[in-house]
């Protein structure tokens, strides 16, 4: 059940990445980022596509992506890190 949660959870951020990359085509991509590889979410920030995860296709399952997150801060790009790393905090 934690899993279909999960695939759930990232699914939709996928999704929600599309439609905002679906609406700000023209938004320009960080040097040495490819356009197939860029889904723009605003135009200061986007996310770089690294991967696929077919594994999981294969399986039954929605397909996932992996990859990083960009924001332009005083004109350069950077790459935004999460701190602690991703994870789930439990609901009650």
């Amino acid at each position: 059940m934690k899993k279909v949660a999960a695939f759930a959870v990232v699914g939709s951020a996928l999704a929600l990445a599309l439609s905002l990359a679906l609406a700000h085509p023209d938004t320009p991509r960080p040097d040495g980022v490819a356009a197939n590889a860029w889904i723009a979410l605003t135009a200061d920030a986007g996310f770089v596509v690294t991967g696929t995860n077919s594994e999981m296709v294969n399986a039954g399952v929605a397909r996932s992506v992996t990859g990083y997150l960009m924001a332009r801060q005083e004109g350069k790009w950077v790459r935004l890190d999460p701190e602690g790393g991703g994870h789930f905090m439990p609901t009650k």
